[in-house]
């Protein structure tokens, strides 16, 4: 990540959606006041990915965090906002020619807010 100083088209926008999911879980993005991402730039999301193991790490207990209620719903409607905005590009097959691990942050992400979703309806108000 840190080596594509030239980025693919939509790399950035799959990368800021990845912020907003994890604004506030992951100390390495710095967020505001209110809880959204402060440094929204590629500078921001290569701080995210610096660590790759533990930001691989992360993705993978995404899941607990929105079990356990420590997604806030912001989060997940800001990085909504990236996705349908994005359309069609917004997917493994849009971004697989762009760059094999932006496509599979795509799924990642895309299946997380389906998930978020399905988590909030269901849960008893």
């Amino acid at each position: 990540w840190k080596a594509l100083t030239k980025r693919p088209a939509g790399v950035d926008e799959v990368c800021f959606a990845a912020m907003h999911l994890q604004a506030g879980i992951d100390p390495n993005i710095d967020v505001d006041k209110k809880g959204l991402v402060k440094d929204l730039s590629w500078k921001g999301a290569v701080k995210m990915m610096n660590a790759p193991e533990k930001f691989l790490d992360n993705l993978k207990n995404y899941k607990n965090q929105v079990n356990d209620g420590n997604v806030p719903q912001i989060n997940v409607e800001k990085a909504r906002q990236i996705k349908d905005k994005m359309g069609e590009v917004f997917s493994f097959e849009g971004m697989a020619k762009k760059s094999l691990a932006c496509a599979g942050l795509c799924v990642f992400i895309i299946n997380i807010i389906m998930y978020y979703d399905v988590v909030i309806q269901v849960e008893p108000k």
